[in-house]
C-alpha cells in the first residue's frame, strides 16, 4: 500500500478504481463511484488523486454536493459537541445509538453463523 501511495502506477490506478466500484450499500448506486471518488479526493489531496486518475466532478454534481453536505454535517456536529449542555446530550445519544447498532449487528452476525452451521451439518462433505 505504501508503494501505491509513494509511486502510483497503472496497477495503483486499477486498484483504486476497483475498490471505488465496489457494490454500493446506500440508496444512490448510480452515483456510488463518483461519490467515493470525491471523498477520496478530499482525503488524499489533489496530487495523489490526480495520479490515481480519480475524476474531479463539476462543482454542482450530486456526488460533490453529497460530500460537501457530509463535511458540513460533521463540522456542525463537532461544533455542537463543544457546547456544554448540548454536547453532553448529543454525546449520550450518540453513545446509546452506537451501542444499539452494535447490538443489532452482532445479532445479525450470530444468525448468519447459526445458519451457516446448519447448512454445514447438512453437507455430506462436512467433518462433523
Amino acid at each position: 500500500i505504501i508503494m501505491h501511495i509513494l509511486e502510483p502506477d497503472d496497477h495503483s490506478i486499477a486498484l483504486a478504481h476497483h475498490v471505488l466500484r465496489a457494490p454500493p450499500s446506500f440508496i444512490f448506486p448510480r452515483f456510488a463511484f463518483a461519490f467515493r471518488a470525491q471523498l477520496c479526493r478530499l482525503l488524499l489531496g489533489p496530487g495523489l488523486a490526480d495520479a490515481l486518475h480519480l475524476p474531479n466532478h463539476p462543482l454542482y454534481s450530486p456526488s460533490r454536493l453529497c460530500v460537501v453536505g457530509i463535511q458540513l454535517a460533521c463540522q456542525t456536529y463537532s461544533i455542537f459537541l463543544d457546547l456544554p449542555l448540548i454536547g453532553s446530550i448529543l454525546l449520550s445519544l450518540h453513545t446509546r445509538l452506537a451501542s444499539h447498532l452494535l447490538l443489532l449487528s452482532s445479532k445479525k452476525r450470530k444468525s448468519k453463523i447459526n445458519k451457516g452451521n446448519a447448512l454445514q451439518s447438512d453437507c455430506p462433505m462436512s467433518f462433523s
